[in-house]
């Protein structure tokens, strides 16, 4: 067994963490530890170079992750909980990774590093708690879900995104594959009716919710088409807004859909299960605008 220690540059914990507190298990192979349990001489040039090594072992808090099978993938789990706990709290915290074997790093997931001002900079138990709960539900069946785990793939490059435009589009990307359904509707109006399904369970709220997201998914068209040099785009402030809007919605839903199993089993069926169980879950409720129940081609 091979056990490979990671800095999790910015991860910094609110007064309720102590940092001489033990260990923080995250599950049967990885663990939080504070930087005075790292075998710093022993580090793994898998990930660092001499130069990093030196640069980042006084990092506060680490990741170790014991890899057992030759096959595993450690990347893989870094950037499940790097991830996971996005989805539970919109932090700063980056794993730095050699790639394609240069001497230079890589911050794995961003976490829109580049937006102080829609982060949160310190962690809580709770947080911590919540981002393992869905670590383990994502190891568990996330990742073994072809469709969900492209959402989650997306969900992922829209935080390694530097652009803004690309960011958001990764974003309601990872919306699709996770909602999308056939029904007589367009795409944009049965993602914002399934989407409000799955977060509101009253009505006026589940109409607030299908508004908001067809508003995202407007924003999402206009990039898409071109639309992103009218003068209103031109602000960074209100494209930053924008992001930050569209990346807690998605988070809201992952943080749905990762508790519960029935949900999880439902959006990783074929199209005519989700359909099914959207308008089971729906009690015959429907937007506002619509004149007509939602019908099978």
């Amino acid at each position: 067994m091979n056990t490979i220690y990671c800095p999790l540059v910015c991860l910094k914990f609110e007064e309720d963490h102590s940092r001489d507190s033990k260990e923080t298990i995250i599950n049967s192979y990885m663990r939080i530890i504070p930087k005075e349990k790292v075998p710093v001489e022993n580090l793994s040039r898998y990930f660092f170079s001499e130069y990093n090594i030196n640069k980042y072992k006084y990092t506060d808090y680490w990741l170790s992750i014991d890899v057992i099978l030759e096959d595993e993938d450690p990347e893989l789990k870094m950037a499940c909980f790097l991830v996971s706990l996005f989805i539970a709290i919109p932090t700063k915290v980056v794993i730095p990774l050699l790639t394609d074997f240069r001497e230079y790093h890589n911050l794995q997931l961003y976490r829109f590093q580049y937006v102080p001002g829609y982060t949160i900079r310190e962690v809580n138990n709770t947080n911590l708690g919540e981002s393992i709960q869905y670590y383990n539900s994502i190891e568990r069946r996330i990742l073994v879900s072809k469709r969900l785990n492209l959402s989650l793939i997306s969900t992922h490059d829209a935080c390694l995104a530097r652009n803004w435009a690309l960011s958001y589009i990764s974003f309601v990307t990872a919306f699709e594959s996770l909602l999308n359904h056939n029904s007589e509707w367009g795409t944009k109006k049965k993602v914002a009716w399934a989407y409000a399904l799955l977060t509101e369970t009253v009505e006026e709220q589940r109409q607030s919710a299908f508004e908001n997201f067809r508003e995202i998914y407007k924003i999402r068209s206009e990039i898409t088409h071109g639309e992103t040099f009218k003068d209103k785009f031109n602000d960074g402030k209100l494209n930053i807004e924008e992001i930050a809007k569209c990346r807690d919605m998605l988070r809201k839903l992952w943080q749905v859909i990762l508790i519960s199993e029935e949900i999880i089993i439902a959006l990783s069926g074929n199209d005519i299960m989700r359909r099914n169980y959207f308008k089971k879950i729906a009690n015959n409720w429907l937007p506002k605008e619509t004149k007509r129940k939602v019908e099978a081609r």
